[in-house]
């Protein structure tokens, strides 16, 4: 799917046991059905990525501890903490001079998820 992303926008996390929302800060010159569109600057763990019910990782911290002693992963808060930038993008849009985010784009988590958009948030702008 290669709709631009906006606000409200939902992302899935390998890690994660549900979804959670994105939330656009770098721009609102792009406004796509009434919601800001999502650039590359929007990656900001808390700000932009609104944590997900709840995580699975392995190095989480809370969780690591807890399996090496019994061998079971007990899943606890979300706590993103996204390191790198976005990639995989397919935006030909740029917002002075900054690409959109389109619905391929993934970012990284240091506790080793993988977060991808689940639903860009709009459908009537595909590239």
């Amino acid at each position: 799917m290669n709709a631009l992303v906006v606000s409200g926008a939902v992302y899935r996390c390998s890690g994660g046991a549900g979804p959670g929302t994105l939330k656009a800060t770098s721009q609102q010159k792009l406004v796509l059905e009434a919601k800001p569109a999502l650039t590359i600057k929007d990656g900001a763990a808390f700000v932009n990525i609104v944590p997900c019910s709840s995580c699975v990782c392995p190095t989480h911290p809370a969780i690591a501890p807890v399996l090496s002693a019994t061998g079971v992963i007990v899943p606890q808060p979300c706590t993103p903490q996204t390191c790198g930038v976005w990639t995989e993008l397919q935006s030909r849009v740029l917002v002075e001079g900054i690409p959109c985010l389109t619905g391929e784009a993934k970012i990284t988590c240091t506790f080793g998820g993988v977060i991808s958009i689940a639903d860009p948030g709009q459908k009537k702008t595909v590239l």
